[in-house]
């Protein structure tokens, strides 16, 4: 079971950058790659086993399950319920700390996943970095004072 990270230090308020990122549905107004977001069924966005679709800027679509999200670790993990990519039983966690003395925040964004193809390893790794960097660059935009 492959698994990877990105993570970055940014500057800005750790409360300002989770609550962006605890709006599950809202994917789409803040990473870069995603055309729009948003929770299926009109579910309250946040509550734990709802589903967001996310139509990628490619057309592509994915539908993801929010497993866990908890504000005094301000960790939001979530896993693809229906995916394009050559994966299964993924995994994501987004997770945000804050640096002692400093209005920085720690930021990680890691997985882990199944590859359905073997051959496509070092693909999917580099498309989840990107995801993954993207993500976390245009939150550390977001999160300046």
């Amino acid at each position: 079971m492959p698994s990877l990270e990105y993570s970055a230090v940014i500057d800005g308020d750790i409360d300002r950058v989770w609550a962006i990122i605890k709006k599950f549905g809202e994917l789409g107004n803040w990473h870069p790659l995603i055309a729009k977001s948003e929770v299926e069924g009109g579910q309250p966005d946040g509550l734990v086993g709802v589903v967001r679709r996310v139509e990628l800027l490619t057309g592509e679509v994915l539908r993801e399950r929010l497993v866990t999200v908890d504000d005094m670790t301000r960790t939001l993990t979530y896993a693809f319920v229906e995916t394009p990519l050559p994966v299964k039983n993924y995994f994501g966690t987004i997770r945000l700390t804050a640096v002692s003395d400093e209005r920085k925040v720690f930021a990680q964004w890691f997985s882990r996943y199944d590859l359905i193809d073997s051959s496509q390893e070092e693909q999917m790794r580099a498309v989840f970095m990107d995801v993954y960097k993207l993500g976390i660059t245009s939150l550390a935009k977001l999160a300046r004072p």
